[in-house]
């Protein structure tokens, strides 16, 4: 598991290998489980990623990889596939609504079935976000910070230009 996932459940789906779409064509690497640590997807994908080098494309060497690995009907008649709204509830393309206030509630993933949450940490970084500033108040990762409790130690909290479209940081105030 990638460390930019938050945790909704302690109750996974039952497989011996899982794995999820992250959207109609796409299986990302973020979450993956294996009950057998010798599991021949895996030597297969680390066998590639060496051979790839490290003169790679962002993702080549992760969702990229392991969607063509589950087009060999070899290899993927062993792997459970959940689909997107189990580990990947918000799409990388749908990131901004982790940050807008009531967009979306954890509630609400849970309620629809989502085991995890992949908060996209690239996308921080593209949309020249500063992850030492607190979440806007309100928003779905607001809540898992505060659900976390992990909102001490803030100087700033982000909050929402509406007439700009913009996020803002503010001193946060305990």
């Amino acid at each position: 598991m990638d460390m930019d996932v938050y945790c909704l459940s302690t109750s996974w789906p039952d497989a011996n290998l899982l794995m999820g779409h992250q959207d109609e064509k796409t299986i990302n690497s973020a979450v993956m489980f294996s009950a057998r640590p010798e599991e021949a997807l895996f030597k297969q994908a680390m066998q590639l990623s060496r051979q790839a080098g490290r003169d790679v494309m962002w993702g080549e060497t992760g969702p990229r990889l392991i969607t063509r690995l589950m087009q060999d009907r070899q290899l993927r008649q062993h792997v459970r596939l959940e689909p997107a709204s189990t580990f990947y509830p918000v799409g990388y393309r749908e990131f901004l609504r982790l940050m807008l206030p009531g967009a979306l509630t954890l509630q609400d993933l849970r309620e629809g079935g989502s085991v995890c949450l992949h908060l996209w940490n690239e996308m921080f970084r593209f949309y020249k976000l500063d992850k030492s500033i607190l979440p806007p108040d309100g928003s779905l990762l607001r809540q898992c910070f505060e659900e976390a409790g992990m909102t001490s130690g803030f100087k700033l909290e982000y909050t929402v230009d509406r007439v700009n479209g913009k996020l803002l940081p503010v001193p946060f105030k305990q």
